[in-house]
């Protein structure tokens, strides 16, 4: 992700608990680097969560607080199980637009198919059957 947003132009700020661990990231992808301790949320555009915060089976905590985030505010969390993590639903509230972990997660395997193929990805395929994967059993 971070090189993909450092590709299409993007000012990235890595935001981890740990400063040795997130200022050498930061470095390596060209970003700049932000304590977790310190994160407000101010002048945030994109939140992404790329850790495995708020994953089952651990689904009550959030990588970030409710006050980080913003009404605009674009917020995508990798995790896709549980599909709704509380961070998707704490930005939900806060007026963000939501991005989910179904997203990535199909649209990456889209992507090695393609590249293994050579053919069209059967995308909404692709996503009705990891939907179906991940739905609780009743």
């Amino acid at each position: 992700l971070a090189h993909g947003i450092k590709e299409h132009g993007g000012r990235l700020t890595i935001v981890n608990r740990s400063d040795h661990r997130g200022r050498r990231l930061a470095e390596e992808v060209g970003g700049d680097f932000c304590p977790l301790a310190g994160f407000s949320g101010s002048g945030v555009e994109i939140l992404i969560n790329t850790t495995s915060v708020g994953m089952a089976p651990d689904t009550d905590r959030m990588p970030i607080s409710h006050a980080c985030l913003r009404p605009g505010m674009t917020v995508m969390d990798i995790v896709y199980n549980p599909l709704e993590t509380q961070l998707l639903k704490a930005a939900r509230t806060a007026g963000c637009t939501l991005v989910d972990g179904v997203a990535m997660f199909v649209h990456q395997g889209a992507f090695q198919f393609q590249r293994w193929t050579g053919q069209k990805a059967p995308v909404q395929l692709m996503k009705k059957t990891v939907l179906e994967a991940l739905k609780p059993a009743a």
